[in-house]
């Protein structure tokens, strides 16, 4: 079974979408930091790209404790794309850590 490098559990996103679609990618984050500790999540979005992140708020109660998070891209088709790759970043933050994963989009 071939895995679309996009789903792997990478601290990036390098994808391609279609004016009229849609992905959805899951990926799975570690606590490493303190025991309890919760993350809010913050998108740095893209006009052309809606990116929704579900759940919007990770919370850890333990060291090594793993929380699955799901990312969906659509097309935003009413906005003609500026360029052909863009940019963003999903930031997720604590109180005393901060973790981003850049993400890249070409657009078709």
């Amino acid at each position: 079974m071939k895995v679309e490098q996009a789903q792997l559990n990478y601290p990036t996103f390098a994808i391609n979408i279609t004016p009229s679609g849609y992905k959805t990618y899951t990926r799975t984050a570690t606590n490493v930091g303190e025991a309890k500790e919760t993350y809010e999540l913050k998108v740095n979005q893209v006009p052309e790209v809606i990116i929704d992140v579900n759940p919007a708020k990770l919370v850890f109660t333990s060291v090594n404790k793993k929380i699955t998070y799901q990312v969906t891209f659509t097309r935003n088709a009413s906005i003609p794309a500026s360029a052909s790759y863009i940019e963003g970043a999903i930031v997720w933050s604590s109180v005393k850590h901060f973790v981003t994963t850049k993400i890249s989009i070409q657009l078709f």
